[in-house]
């Protein structure tokens, strides 16, 4: 029997990857397997949008419901702040090499400022994941990068965020769940 070991890589990265963001926010997640894509060696790659997941409370509404998978949560907003039309979206770069380090970065925008938001970004290689917390607060946009000594391998960036919404809104607070980008031999 052959084994495909980049393909094993792949769900390999995916797997660790997905487990270990979701636990830094306190939760547990199983994600589907990326499809991987070769580079040539020492090629650095293209800071590009890999993937966005993107959060929208429409104007006029009290109550909304929002979820991915097994996470949802149910939002409630007084009459004042249901004229509000909030979008966030969190961004997921795929990974590149710059300075001599592989980096994986995030970023969330929104619409409105936020009371606070927190990017946790995170980069994978080969069994080891490296991640970052950063925070913004009163804005509407913020970002994290997380890195390690760049080695030629296989590398996946990925993030989650939690934001805090403007006084109102009930429960104060939303995330946005985990997303990855696609595994990358760098």
């Amino acid at each position: 029997m052959t084994v495909n070991r980049r393909s094993s890589l792949t769900r390999t990265v995916v797997g660790t990857l997905a487990v270990g963001m979701m636990a830094a926010v306190g939760a547990v997640a199983t994600a589907p397997t990326a499809q991987a894509q070769t580079a040539p060696s020492g090629q650095i790659a293209k800071l590009a949008p890999s993937v966005s997941k993107t959060f929208t409370l429409p104007k006029g509404v009290t109550t909304f419901t929002a979820g991915s998978g097994a996470v949802s949560t149910t939002l409630v907003r007084d009459a004042k702040q249901a004229q509000l039309n909030i979008t966030c979206t969190l961004h997921v770069f795929n990974p590149y090499v710059w300075a001599d380090k592989a980096h994986g970065s995030a970023s969330v925008n929104c619409t409105s400022p936020m009371t606070q938001i927190r990017v946790i970004a995170g980069v994978y290689q080969d069994g080891a994941l490296t991640t970052n917390t950063e925070y913004s607060y009163g804005s509407s946009w913020a970002s994290s990068v997380a890195w390690r000594w760049y080695i030629p391998a296989l590398y996946q960036s990925g993030a989650v965020s939690t934001l805090w919404f403007p006084t109102g809104h009930t429960p104060p607070t939303a995330n946005l769940p985990f997303i990855r980008s696609a595994a990358i031999w760098l």
